[in-house]
C-alpha cells in the first residue's frame, strides 16, 4: 500500500512539471466530443484553466486537454435517457461541444463548479454543494487570479503548454536545430518526402513568407501518400503548432516530439544520412575508374645527326632532318682517317621514308665525301 502511494506520489510530481500548472480538481470522468461515437473513461484532473486526461490514474503523459479559456457556459445534459441525467453534462467551448459523465450527482455538481471557476474566475451561484466545498472553490477562483495576473505566459496562451524537459534529464535544446530542419521551400519538401519516404516522413523548414517554420508530413491514407503541412509559429521565446487546439513548445525538437508523440511512432524525422553514404561510395568508385592501370614513360626522339648513331632506326631518325645540327668547326677540322668517327661515316647513311633509291644514295655520299676532303686540304 505504501509503495503505491509513494508511485502516486511520484506521477503527480510528474505531471505536475510536464504541465506546469497547479492542481484543484482530480477524479474519473467519461468524454464524449464531437469526433467521438461514445464515452471514453479517463482519470481527469483541473489543472490551471485547462482539464487534462489521463489514460488511468498512473498515466504520468496526458492522452488529450480541454482549453478552458475556450469556454462559453455549462449545464446539465437534456438526454432522452432519464438513467443517465444525473451524472450527465455538457460544455460547450467556442469551438465544439463535448458531453461529459460524473460518477455520481455530486462529483458532477463539483466539476460543474470547478470548470465555471477557473474560466470565469468567479463561483456559480447555481450549484447544489456543501459550504465547504463552495468555500473551496472560492479559494481556487482566488488562487487563479493571482497565477494568471504573476504568469510570464499569456492567459489565452498557457493552457496549450506541452510536456517540458525534465533538466535531470535533458539537454537545454533551445540553441539547437532538429536533424530533420531543412532550408528548402514547400514543394522541396514535398519532392523530398515522395522520393524518399525510407529516409523519413516529417521535415521542418521556413516559412512561405520566411518569417516562421512549416511542418511537413507525409502520411498514408487508403494506400496513397498524402502530404499535409502546419503551421508553426514563435512567439515569446516558444514554439506554438496551430492545430485544432493549438499547442506550445519550448524548443523546434519538441515540436517534432510532439508529432511522433501523437503519432504513435508512425512520422519519423527524415534524415539523409543513407543518400550521403550511397553518394561518396559512388564517388569513390568513379575516381578508381579514371585511374590508369599502367604508365608508359615518353618516346625522346634523338636530335643528333643520323650518321652520329647509325645504330638508332630510321624511323626515329627522320625528325631530324627537319631540324638539323649543325656541325661545330673543331669536328669539321679532324681527319677523317684513323677517327673514331671515320668508321661511323663510312658506314652506308640509313634510309628514309621519302627516299628514291639506292643510286640517289651512292651519288649524294660521293658528293659528301669530296666536300669534306677539300675542307680538309684548305686547313
Amino acid at each position: 500500500m505504501a509503495a503505491s502511494r509513494t508511485n502516486l506520489r511520484l506521477v503527480f510530481q510528474r505531471r505536475e512539471k510536464i504541465t506546469s500548472l497547479p492542481l484543484y480538481y482530480a477524479g474519473v470522468l467519461w468524454k464524449k466530443s464531437t469526433r467521438d461515437k461514445d464515452f471514453q473513461r479517463y482519470w481527469s484532473e483541473v489543472r490551471g484553466s485547462s482539464i487534462f486526461f489521463y489514460c488511468d490514474e498512473n498515466e504520468v503523459v496526458y492522452t488529450e486537454k480541454l482549453d478552458l479559456q475556450k469556454f462559453v457556459s455549462i449545464g446539465d445534459d437534456n438526454s432522452r435517457d432519464k438513467s443517465s441525467q444525473v451524472v450527465n453534462f455538457r460544455l460547450q467551448l467556442a469551438n465544439e461541444e463535448v458531453k461529459l459523465k460524473a460518477e455520481d450527482l455530486e462529483t458532477r455538481e463539483e466539476w460543474k463548479g470547478y470548470i465555471s471557476v477557473v474560466s470565469q474566475l468567479k463561483v456559480p451561484s447555481n450549484l447544489s454543494l456543501l459550504p465547504g466545498q463552495m468555500l473551496r472553490l472560492n479559494e481556487v477562483a482566488e488562487q487563479e487570479k493571482e497565477r494568471q495576473s504573476t504568469s510570464p505566459v499569456r492567459p489565452e496562451s498557457e493552457s496549450y503548454l506541452v510536456q517540458k524537459p525534465d533538466p535531470a534529464m535533458y539537454d537545454n535544446m533551445l540553441s539547437t536545430m532538429p536533424a530533420c530542419f531543412y532550408k528548402i521551400s514547400r514543394n522541396e519538401a514535398e519532392s523530398m518526402l515522395e522520393r524518399h519516404p525510407e529516409n523519413g516522413s516529417l521535415i521542418i523548414r521556413p516559412s512561405t513568407e520566411n518569417t516562421n517554420y512549416s511542418v511537413t508530413t507525409l502520411t498514408t491514407q487508403n494506400s496513397k501518400g498524402v502530404i499535409k503541412h502546419y503551421r508553426v509559429t514563435c512567439e515569446d521565446s516558444e514554439f506554438i503548432i496551430w492545430l485544432e487546439y493549438p499547442v506550445t513548445c519550448r524548443t523546434l525538437q519538441d515540436v517534432v516530439d510532439h508529432f511522433i508523440k501523437v503519432t504513435n511512432g508512425d512520422l519519423k524525422p527524415y534524415l539523409e544520412s543513407n543518400v550521403y553514404d550511397k553518394n561518396i561510395g559512388q564517388s569513390i568508385k568513379a575516381q578508381m575508374k579514371s585511374v590508369p592501370m599502367s604508365r608508359v614513360a615518353p618516346i625522346q626522339r634523338s636530335l643528333v645527326p643520323p650518321s652520329d648513331h647509325p645504330e638508332v632506326p630510321a624511323m626515329m631518325q627522320k625528325s631530324c632532318k627537319s631540324q638539323p645540327k649543325l656541325p661545330l668547326k673543331q669536328d669539321l677540322l679532324k681527319p677523317a682517317e684513323g677517327s673514331s668517327r671515320s668508321s661511323a661515316m663510312k658506314e652506308s647513311e640509313p634510309s628514309y621514308m621519302n627516299n628514291k633509291g639506292k643510286g640517289d644514295t651512292n651519288e649524294l655520299m660521293m658528293k659528301l665525301m669530296k666536300r669534306r676532303a677539300k675542307l680538309a686540304e684548305d686547313q
